[in-house]
């Protein structure tokens, strides 16, 4: 299952021993830092939440 969601988002699945409870956190990037991660429509992606 690709972790895009389009119009440069993505939500990558993540699981750390330790964590008890949900957590989130958010990143955000733009120029030459953006990647691709499957993104959806193949556009880069420039922000992350876990």
């Amino acid at each position: 299952m690709s972790t895009g969601l389009g119009e440069g988002v993505a939500t990558p699945h993540a699981r750390l021993p330790g964590v008890a409870r949900p957590m989130v956190a958010l990143g955000l990037f733009s120029g030459a830092g953006s990647t691709s991660i499957q993104p959806v429509a193949s556009r880069p992606c420039s922000s992350f939440s876990w």
